[in-house]
C-alpha cells in the first residue's frame, strides 16, 4: 500500500495525475517536490527554538492574601 505522502508527492509532480489540481490547490500551488533543503529547514527550526543558555522566564508565585 502506498503512503499518503508518497501518493501526494506523485500527484503534485505529475500534471496528468487525476488529483493533480486538487493537490496543488491544497499546497497553494507553490510546492516543488524536487526542492528540499534540509540545511535551510534546520536553520529555520533552530532560529525558532529557545537558546540553550538562555534563562527561562518563570511565572512569579502568587502571593497569598
Amino acid at each position: 500500500m502506498e503512503s499518503w505522502h508518497s501518493a501526494s508527492l506523485d500527484g503534485i509532480a505529475d500534471p496528468t495525475h487525476e488529483r493533480h489540481k486538487e493537490l496543488l490547490e491544497w499546497c497553494r500551488g507553490d510546492f516543488d517536490p524536487q526542492q528540499f533543503d534540509i540545511d535551510a529547514i534546520n536553520r529555520r527550526l533552530a532560529s525558532l527554538a529557545p537558546r540553550k543558555n538562555a534563562r527561562r522566564k518563570t511565572a512569579k508565585p502568587a502571593i497569598p492574601e
